[in-house]
């Protein structure tokens, strides 16, 4: 018979449910990693297993215990790191929705969102789990310090991500002035280099809100002001 930590990694959720109604301690640690101790809940996020991740915290898993490992590689992870770095949508909602804390460091000072940043995941999968962190309120700006360049933008330009990089700037990610993003010539450092001449992502989404109602305007002849209510009206909070 499969233990807890075994049923939560190969998402059996039938043996789960056993095993919870026999009483077992959801929150107990086993070897995961060689010198690394993980929860059930740890485990299953470890591995991307949603439904096991769900019917944990049902039955009230802790979703803020950390991992313990003698190695840093993986030390102080909270089930969110795991299952942002992995690309685990499905398991982020459910963290989100358990109250996870968006912005607890591991012991090498990530928070989740760097992570996916840096996990080498899809386009698609990192767009996506960047919504969600940042829609559940994931601070967007550097860890050193509110008023710091962001990591996060570099990170972005380095996988070519445009969509990421909208989302940094439009939640406060400020550009760096450096010359980190030099090595990078695709089209997303393009955009940030267009936001910086333009004196910031205010300016610059307020300048593209511009062109858009003077096309509106164009392509049916309505007042600006109608117009500006269409645009405004499709273009996200913060910013097109």
């Amino acid at each position: 018979m499969s233990t807890i930590w075994q049923a939560a990694e190969n998402n059996d959720c039938a043996r789960l449910r056993e095993l919870i109604g026999d009483g077992v301690d959801l929150d107990e640690r086993a070897s995961a990693y060689p010198d690394s101790l993980l929860t059930p809940l740890l485990f299953a996020a470890e591995r991307g297993q949603a439904d096991a991740v769900e019917l944990l915290l049902e039955h009230g898993a802790d979703v803020e215990l950390k991992s313990e490992a003698d190695f840093a590689e993986h030390d102080g992870w909270t089930a969110l790191h795991f299952a942002a770095f992995r690309g685990a949508t499905r398991c982020i909602e459910h963290l989100i929705s358990a109250g996870a804390n968006m912005d607890v460091p591991t012991s090498t000072d990530d928070i989740p969102l760097e992570l996916i940043l840096t996990s080498g995941r899809s386009k698609k999968t990192i767009t996506s789990c960047v919504a969600l962190l940042i829609n559940a309120g994931a601070r967007v700006t550097d860890r050193a310090g509110p008023n710091l360049p962001s990591s996060h933008i570099i990170s972005a330009v380095r996988g070519n991500n445009r969509e990421v990089v909208k989302m940094l700037l439009r939640g406060g990610a400020m550009i760096p002035h450096d010359d980190s993003l030099l090595i990078y010539f695709n089209p997303t450092n393009a955009l940030v280099k267009r936001v910086q001449a333009r004196g910031g992502w205010k300016s610059h989404a307020a300048k593209h809100k511009r062109v858009l109602v003077g096309l509106v305007t164009k392509c049916k002849p309505i007042p600006d002001d109608a117009a500006g209510l269409v645009v405004e009206f499709y273009c996200p909070v913060g910013g097109y």
